[in-house]
C-alpha cells in the first residue's frame, strides 16, 4: 500500500516488478512506447515496462481520470532521465505535472505525479498500525 500527501491533486502508484507476457498489455500503450519497449530485451523491458505502468498510472490519478482512461492517448518520455507526458496528436489534452519515480526496493516500481515540483528524495516506510494510531486523536468516534 502506498499513500501520498500534498497540498494539490497527487497520483502514485507501486507495483511488485514480476514476469509477465508484456506482449499482451503494451497493447494498451501508445504506439511510440509499443515500439519503445520492443527495443529492449529481457530484464530491461520487464523493468521499462513497469516505469511507463506506474508513470501512467500515477498521471491519470493525478488528473483525475483513473486507470479506465485509455492508456494509448497519451505517452510519457524521459529527458534527461525525468519523465514527462505528451499527447501523440494532440487528441489528448495533456495537463502541466510533474512526475518522479522513487526506487524504494529493488522488487518495486513506485511513481508520483504532483503540480508542484518538491518530491520527496526518499519515503518513509510506516505500517498501518502506526499510521492509525498518528491519527489517533483525531477520532472522534468514541
Amino acid at each position: 500500500m502506498i499513500c501520498g500527501i500534498d497540498q494539490g491533486m497527487i497520483g502514485v502508484d507501486i507495483e511488485k516488478i514480476e514476469e509477465i507476457r508484456i506482449d499482451e498489455v503494451i497493447k494498451f500503450f501508445s504506439e511510440e512506447e509499443r515500439i519503445y519497449l520492443s527495443l529492449l530485451n529481457g530484464r530491461q523491458r520487464l523493468l521499462r515496462f513497469y516505469d511507463l505502468w506506474t508513470l501512467k498510472e500515477s498521471y491519470l490519478k493525478a488528473v483525475g481520470k483513473g486507470i479506465s482512461h485509455a492508456l494509448d492517448r497519451f505517452n510519457v518520455k524521459f529527458n534527461s532521465g525525468i519523465p514527462y507526458v505528451t499527447s501523440p496528436s494532440n487528441s489528448f489534452q495533456i495537463q502541466k505535472y510533474n512526475l518522479r519515480q522513487i526506487h524504494v526496493d529493488p522488487e518495486y516500481c513506485l511513481a508520483i505525479c504532483a503540480k508542484n515540483n518538491q518530491f520527496p528524495k526518499s519515503i518513509t516506510l510506516i505500517t498501518l498500525n502506526e499510521i492509525l494510531e498518528h491519527f489517533k486523536p483525531y477520532n472522534r468516534i468514541p
